[in-house]
Protein backbone atom coordinates (compact mmCIF):
# COMPACT_ATOMS: atom_id res chain seq x y z
CA UNK A 1 0.00 0.00 0.00
CA UNK A 2 2.92 2.36 0.70
CA UNK A 3 4.00 2.11 -2.94
CA UNK A 4 0.48 3.05 -4.07
CA UNK A 5 0.65 6.25 -2.02
CA UNK A 6 4.20 7.15 -3.02
CA UNK A 7 3.46 6.66 -6.71
CA UNK A 8 0.39 8.92 -6.56
CA UNK A 9 -2.10 6.12 -7.20
CA UNK A 10 -3.90 6.62 -3.86
CA UNK A 11 -4.53 9.67 -1.74
CA UNK A 12 -3.68 9.82 1.96
CA UNK A 13 -7.38 9.58 2.82
CA UNK A 14 -7.88 6.54 0.59
CA UNK A 15 -5.07 4.75 2.43
CA UNK A 16 -6.41 5.88 5.81
CA UNK A 17 -9.89 4.60 4.91
CA UNK A 18 -8.46 1.12 4.21
CA UNK A 19 -6.97 1.09 7.73
CA UNK A 20 -10.19 2.43 9.35
CA UNK A 21 -8.68 5.82 10.21
CA UNK A 22 -10.65 9.06 9.85
CA UNK A 23 -9.87 11.34 6.91
CA UNK A 24 -7.50 14.28 7.22
CA UNK A 25 -8.19 17.77 5.94
CA UNK A 26 -6.40 18.13 2.60
CA UNK A 27 -5.87 14.37 2.39
CA UNK A 28 -7.78 13.93 -0.87
CA UNK A 29 -4.86 15.14 -2.99
CA UNK A 30 -2.51 12.54 -4.45
CA UNK A 31 1.22 13.11 -3.93
CA UNK A 32 4.17 11.77 -5.83
CA UNK A 33 7.86 11.79 -5.05
CA UNK A 34 9.79 14.05 -7.38
CA UNK A 35 13.42 13.73 -6.33
CA UNK A 36 14.50 11.45 -9.19
CA UNK A 37 16.31 13.39 -11.93
CA UNK A 38 18.24 12.37 -15.01
CA UNK A 39 21.96 12.32 -14.21
CA UNK A 40 22.61 15.08 -16.77
CA UNK A 41 20.25 17.40 -14.87
CA UNK A 42 22.21 17.32 -11.60
CA UNK A 43 23.79 20.63 -10.49
CA UNK A 44 21.46 22.66 -12.71
CA UNK A 45 19.03 25.29 -11.55
CA UNK A 46 15.53 23.93 -10.85
CA UNK A 47 13.08 24.44 -13.69
CA UNK A 48 10.37 27.00 -12.91
CA UNK A 49 6.89 25.78 -13.71
CA UNK A 50 3.89 28.00 -14.03
CA UNK A 51 2.07 30.25 -16.42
Amino acid sequence: MKAMGESGLRTINEMRRLDNYPPLEGGDVAYRQAQYLPINQLNKEPHESGA
